[in-house]
């Protein structure tokens, strides 16, 4: 592949990226105008954000697996397609109903979309290590960049359009992105051999996290006595995935990628930050704008810092990974972000924005940072090269778990806590509650990972980029 296809397809991956996360961030700034004129009742408006992040995280294992098998590009032009119809629907959805179905579709192609434009594809497409250095900053820095544009460009929209307009901006974004990406992936050479898809594994999840968030929704909604039933029901279901992937000949999720202890360290971190950060931003979104009445775009204005600071603290976490054990910045970013998202409780909500709001935005930006740089390169380390396919995503997959948890969680705990007659709508306990459940962890993981000082040359590329990883193909003696 010549060096300007490189780049044309560096472009592309960046592209879908950034359509992604715009997604994720432009949500929880639109949302009080969504449930204003669609009705959502605010026990139930995580579900706006869960659909989504659910159908993700279900669905994106058996993604990766796709793109090995079927091919990169014709997956990225699949999910990307799917993804902007979807997103088309979803904006023109006349009801909550319809709403929520088009972002549960949305995330399921988002899921496809990303599958064939991760590190470790770019890892391997760059063969010199000093360009593969900057593919990969490129991409990170796309991702950040995503986060900024997102808080904005949903004030801009909903305040001088319509909320709607959050997703029919993905349009020209992708019509752009699938373009070039025909153009720079070349082309498919699908698998041989007999193709494994993992589709009990697959389905098991996807019901198994669904059980999951309505479960966590029931408190509020319908009591603890049918909550514990669906979140046992939920627990059934996942360990019925557990034991499919290590019966499976061919698992979408090898365990022994997760049994690894460092790397199951890594997963946890990224997946506890998010429970209590995403959580933490559709609450403060909605504290802004419907307790403070701020509009949109002074909402979005609000969360801007949160985007600097996880800038600032990658450039600062860069520069000390080399001297310090992973658990290090993985765990004290954890302690920041818990401290970040437990802020509302610990200074009070009775302060303006530089008080209450202000200094837990900038700790959830540093604690991100600092989790995400050492999470992306001891993933990497003493990896197997027919696992890279699937390690690497996974910790993709593990930011948009901590979604599916964290928005349902400590929407429902706000909702119980204003019931029983919190004057702020719940926030103080919620935001309390996630930021102690992010300090366990911090604790939980400094304990499991042990991995010394870290090899911080480039990674390796995989064997084949544009094969699929090992575990694709049902080979003798392939079980785990």
């Amino acid at each position: 592949m010549s060096a300007t296809r490189h780049w044309w397809m560096l472009a592309a991956i960046a592209i879908a990226q950034l359509t992604v996360v715009l997604e994720m961030n432009v949500m929880p700034i639109a949302l009080p105008s969504v449930q204003e004129e669609l009705g959502v009742p605010d026990a139930e408006k995580h579900w706006v954000i869960s659909a989504y992040t659910l159908a993700f995280a279900g669905l994106y294992p058996l993604a990766v697996r796709v793109a090995g098998l079927r091919g990169r590009r014709r997956t990225f032009a699949v999910g990307m397609t799917g993804f902007t119809v979807a997103s088309v629907v979803a904006g023109t959805a006349a009801t909550a109903g319809t709403l929520l179905a088009a972002r549960a579709i949305q995330g399921g192609f988002g899921a496809f979309l990303l599958a064939p434009a991760n590190l470790a594809f770019i890892g391997g497409a760059f063969a010199d290590p000093r360009v593969r250095a900057r593919g990969i900053a490129v991409f990170t820095a796309v991702a950040g960049g995503g986060g900024v544009a997102g808080v904005v460009v949903a004030g801009l929209l909903t305040e001088y359009l319509s909320w709607r307009w959050c997703l029919f901006v993905v349009v020209p974004l992708a019509i752009f992105s699938v373009t070039v990406a025909w153009y720079a992936f070349g082309r498919d050479v699908p698998a041989e051999g007999r193709r494994h898809y993992d589709l009990p594994g697959t389905l098991l999840l996807l019901l198994g996290l669904g059980a999951l968030v309505a479960g966590v929704g029931a408190f509020a909604t319908a009591g603890p006595g049918l909550a514990v039933a669906v979140l046992t029901v939920a627990a059934l279901l996942l360990a019925g995935f557990a034991l499919t992937e290590r019966a499976s000949p061919a698992p979408v999720l090898p365990p022994r990628i997760v049994l690894d202890r460092n790397r199951a360290g890594v997963y946890l971190a990224v997946f506890s930050a998010n429970i209590g950060t995403f959580g933490a931003y559709l609450l403060l979104s909605s504290l802004m704008q419907d307790v403070r009445g701020y509009s949109p775009l002074q909402a979005g204005l609000a969360f801007l810092p949160l985007s600097v600071a996880v800038l600032a603290g990658t450039a600062v976490a860069g520069r000390l990974l080399p001297g310090l054990r992973p658990r290090v910045l993985l765990g004290g970013g954890l302690a920041l972000a818990g401290l970040g998202v437990g802020w509302p409780a610990l200074a009070g909500l009775d302060g303006g924005y530089a008080v209450t709001i202000l200094p837990g935005v900038l700790l959830m930006g540093l604690g991100v940072s600092w989790i995400m740089v050492p999470a992306n390169v001891t993933i990497m380390q003493g990896l197997d090269p027919r696992d890279a396919g699937v390690a690497t995503p996974m910790v993709n997959a593990s930011t948009q778990l901590g979604g599916v948890v964290g928005a349902p969680l400590l929407t429902v705990v706000a909702a119980v806590a204003a019931a029983s007659g919190s004057g702020d709508g719940g926030v103080a306990v919620a935001a309390a509650a996630g930021g102690a459940l992010i300090l366990l962890a911090a604790a939980v993981v400094f304990v499991l990972v042990d991995r010394g000082r870290l090899a911080m040359g480039p990674p390796p590329p995989p064997a084949a980029p544009a094969a699929p990883p090992a575990d694709n193909l049902v080979t003798p003696g392939d079980r785990p």
